[in-house]
């Protein structure tokens, strides 16, 4: 965990959705969320609302040590669970208010992603909202996405100025490192928006917003709001 709060960006999830608009109790499920870079973050700024963070059995075990040692008090007091789940089985949390997916769909090809949104989208209500933190790959020419960039805010990074390559060439080359290295080690990718909003109409998610971080690396760990397609069926 230590590893990865020093690559990723300050405050990375807190950032990532507004956390400010959800009720007390508002249920968050932080989806094969290793031992909580992602939500013991939100725990501990937001005590009001209930944190699940699900993983597999042998790193569910490390997670209750993380959060035995840092914070305790939710555990407690039962605004955090640690819960054993494989995301490619049915999600149990019904209705959650948010489910978090932070750099997991660059784990996997394109049609294991299928499989997890699509369980995400049969556990979700339409009030869910969908939040993943992937990095964006960005386009060396002008962006092709521009169309999409109409209808989503955020959706088209800002370009650099020509004669600059529009990515702004090696000061996003982590992105670009990170994809090669998904590619060979994994068989899986690092994404454009345009694939990303694919994989979410395949699945019956809407993209609804892309927050991006201001200045250096506007590649790493973006952020995607999706909420579900009403009337949505699944194969």
């Amino acid at each position: 965990m230590k590893g990865v709060r020093a690559l990723q960006p300050e405050n990375a999830s807190l950032d990532a959705f507004d956390w400010n608009n959800l009720a007390p109790g508002s249920v968050i499920v932080d989806v094969g969320g290793g031992v909580g870079a992602a939500s013991l973050p939100i725990a501990r700024k937001y005590p009001e609302l209930h944190i699940v963070l699900q993983d597999l059995p042998p790193v569910i075990e490390d997670a209750k040590k993380v959060w035995s040692e840092e914070l305790p008090n939710a555990l407690t007091s039962g605004h955090a669970t640690l819960e054993v789940h494989d995301f490619f089985t049915p999600q149990p949390h019904k209705g959650a208010d948010v489910f978090i997916l932070k750099q997991i769909l660059h784990d996997w090809a394109d049609p294991s992603c299928v499989k997890i949104l699509t369980q995400l989208r049969e556990a979700a209500s339409p009030n869910t909202t969908l939040v993943l933190m992937e990095s964006l790959m960005p386009f060396s020419c002008h962006d092709p996405g521009a169309d999409l960039g109409r209808e989503v805010p955020g959706a088209v990074p800002k370009e650099a100025p020509a004669p600059l390559l529009a990515n702004y060439g090696a000061v996003n080359d982590m992105g670009h490192n990170a994809d090669m290295t998904m590619f060979l080690i994994l068989n899986a990718q690092e994404r454009t928006v345009l694939e990303m909003d694919s994989l979410l109409r395949r699945t019956g998610w809407n993209m609804t917003v892309v927050h991006r971080r201001e200045g250096g690396d506007s590649t790493f760990l973006q952020s995607i709001e999706a909420v579900p397609v009403q009337d949505f069926l699944t194969d």
